[in-house]
Formats: C-alpha cells, structure tokens, sequence
C-alpha cells in the first residue's frame, strides 16, 4: 500500500510539473484518441517513465478512456488516473484469469496464483534474484526481517 501510496504522489506531483512545462499545449484541443494519446504518452515519457512503460503496454484506446474532455487541464487533471487505471490492465494481463499480476517495469513482470490467502514469503520464491534488488521495498515487504516476519496474509479478495 506504501508503494502505491508513493507512486500516485509521485505520479500527481510529476503532473503538477507537467502542468508548467507543457504550456506549449494549452491551446490545443484534445478531440481524438491520437491527440490525447501523443499529449498522455509526452507527459509520461517527459516526466515519469514508469508510466511511459506501463501505457506502453496497451493501446491508446485502452486508456484514453480515462481522460474525458478536450482541454490542456482536463487532461492533466485526469493523469494519474490514467496511469492508475491502466496499470490494472497491465496487471490483469499478466496475471490472466487463474492468476494476479504486478507490473513492475518492462523487464518485471510477476505473476502469482489467486489464493485465498497467501504469505509473502511465498511470493518471495517465485522472483528471480536479479530482481530483488530493482524493487522498491522488497526486502521490507516480501522477504521481511527474520522467517517468522512476513507481511500479514492478504485476502485476494479484499484487494482493489
């Protein structure tokens, strides 16, 4: 929860910036999926490329949708919503129907089993250890301190 507590900071403030360093495009008219695709894809290889990444997964009708209007500050308003909603497609996709999945980057991708409950040291030994390194907190929130810490079991059902 920490994780995405801090991407979607990092995701709102990056589109605060955005809002300042893209006013070369206030004027124009976002009125099709091309326009706000290329607008949506600038701001998120200029200003986060973990969100370049992940709409790099999918095609601009998929996340478009998340970006009503037509104006510069509709469309940097509904940003992180974009990024968020589209980021459970990515998910989605990985983890099929039998599984969940977790977008990490490009090169991360994990999938689990659906479970009722699980431990995290569970998932700890699906990942390989070249990655381990790349992920934010992981030894905090997957591997934990000692064997008998791992973060408490998560209901799969109860997740969002």
């Amino acid at each position: 929860m920490k994780l995405f507590v801090f991407n979607v900071s990092l995701i709102l403030l990056n589109s605060l910036t955005a809002y300042c360093q893209t006013s070369k495009f206030i004027h124009t008219t976002f009125d099709n999926t091309l326009k706000k695709s290329e607008f949506i894809l600038y701001l998120s290889k200029n200003f986060n490329s973990q969100s370049y990444q992940i709409l790099k997964e999918k095609e601009p009708v998929d996340y478009i949708q998340w970006a009503p209007g037509s104006s510069h500050r509709q469309i940097l308003t509904n940003y992180a919503t974009v990024i968020h909603e589209t980021c459970h497609l990515v998910n989605d996709d990985i983890g099929g129907i039998l599984g969940r999945g977790f977008f990490i980057s490009s090169q991360i991708k994990i999938k689990v089993s659906k479970t009722t409950v699980f431990k995290s040291s569970e998932i700890d030994k699906t990942i390989p250890d070249v990655w381990k390194n790349n992920i934010f907190r992981y030894s905090t929130y997957i591997q934990g301190l000692d064997p008998d810490e791992n973060m408490a079991s998560i209901k799969m059902e109860s997740m969002a």
